[in-house]
């Protein structure tokens, strides 16, 4: 069972035990000994996103719906129902936000809407489940209960589906680290100290000095990705991908296509994220680009040079090594180049001891689009040759930080 249905099953038996034995049982107790017993039997759930997100929404809910919602107090009944499911609404957004800004990069911007729609729908969906299990033994009536379930399930999809399409629904592209994470649940905790519950001005004076120090922890790390310089060349399945960081400059070299462009982004954009960069250009660097003089239009960036498979960035050297590698075998004229770091590329028929033959060179990078006999008859090769070699399979993605 998911750790969700785990805890809500594990409360509900803990509350209903209290009641049995006649003890008055508090909701903190039955979450506080669900989660002990669920710990207990796996500790690694503590690890899973789903047991900290459905942990944390119920605490949220237990500690702040009745705050949020004494604020405001209508004695309109229809009103009242909605401002409780604003109440409830807000109070677990407020505890479950940091996380999913930490975990998903993301904020939901239409939240309540959301919620003003999917929790009816879904309360209707808990009925019905319950109904259908209890007539479950008349053929024709749970055969009907099932229809109209389908039909509210895709009515909650649908309204998911819905509100995720509006514009402006999410904020994107948020990366706060775990110390912010941290600083964030701090903050949420003073300010709740301080409105609802002690009006100590030591509370509000601890949640500002939080907030500070989280602005402070953005603006360093604004500073160090101003001065950051990478050459990156990712672990992709059957794939040539290089990216250099200038500064917040974000550059991709790839053979592209929509299906790669998606794939990039969701192996590279937590570190994209991470290093604060702006939206990815990308060079093309398949065969077809090399009808091109220069590729210098599209990077806009002086620092950064790509002609026929060789990448010039702050000092580096890079030459793409890959079939295109056999007309510069056939020219006479090609003289021997002087290069930093040779990337193979698409399985190229050479052997490493005729690289020598074409650069001078430090280090040999065998990326992922080389098929795995290919690489393994190359590192077998370099095993009397001793050259630098670096196994993008093997040894994950390589990173270089030029300083």
């Amino acid at each position: 069972m998911s750790p969700s249905v785990s805890r809500a099953a594990l409360m509900f038996s803990v509350a209903a035990l209290g009641n049995i034995q006649k003890h008055k049982s508090s909701s903190l107790n039955a979450i506080a000994a669900s989660a002990f017993i669920l710990l207990l039997i796996n500790p690694y759930n503590l690890l899973n996103l789903g047991f900290q997100l459905s942990y944390i929404a119920v605490i949220g809910i237990i500690l702040l719906y009745k705050p949020i919602y004494e604020i405001f107090k209508p004695k309109n009944k229809i009103i009242n129902s909605i401002w409780s499911m604003t109440a409830v609404s807000l109070a677990a957004q407020i505890v479950t936000a940091p996380l999913g800004m930490y975990y998903f990069h993301q904020f939901s911007n239409y939240f309540l809407i959301t919620n003003y729609l999917l929790i009816p729908i879904s309360t209707i969906a808990i009925w019905l489940i319950i109904t259908l299990f209890a007539v479950s033994f008349i053929p024709f009536l749970s055969a009907f209960i099932a229809k109209i379930l389908v039909y509210v399930i895709k009515a909650m999809n649908y309204c998911a589906l819905g509100i995720e399409s509006l514009p402006f629904s999410v904020t994107n592209d948020i990366y706060i680290n775990l110390p912010q994470l941290i600083l964030l649940y701090l903050i949420i905790i003073f300010v709740f100290l301080f409105f609802f519950q002690t009006k100590l001005y030591r509370h509000l004076v601890c949640a500002i000095s939080f907030i500070i120090i989280f602005l402070t922890i953005g603006l360093f790390k604004d500073i160090e990705s101003s001065k950051q310089k990478y050459f990156i060349v990712y672990n992709m399945n059957k794939n040539t991908v290089i990216n250099i960081v200038n500064a917040k400059k974000n550059i991709v070299f790839a053979s592209l296509d929509d299906e790669l462009e998606q794939n990039i982004e969701y192996t590279a954009k937590n570190n994209w994220l991470k290093k604060g960069l702006e939206h990815q250009k990308y060079v093309d660097i398949s065969s077809k680009s090399n009808l091109f003089l220069t590729n210098l239009l599209s990077i806009s960036d002086s620092e950064i040079f790509y002609k026929n498979n060789f990448i010039y960035f702050s000092g580096l050297r890079i030459y793409v090594l890959n079939d295109n590698f056999k007309m510069l075998k056939s020219d006479e004229e090609f003289k021997k180049l002087d290069t930093d770091y040779i990337v193979l590329s698409n399985n190229p028929e050479i052997k490493l001891s005729e690289i020598a033959e074409f650069f001078n060179f430090d280090e040999i990078i065998i990326d992922a689009s080389n098929y795995k006999n290919k690489t393994e008859k190359w590192i077998a090769e370099n095993k009397d040759l001793n050259y630098k070699l670096f196994d993008i399979r093997e040894q994950g993605a390589f990173v270089l930080k030029i300083e």
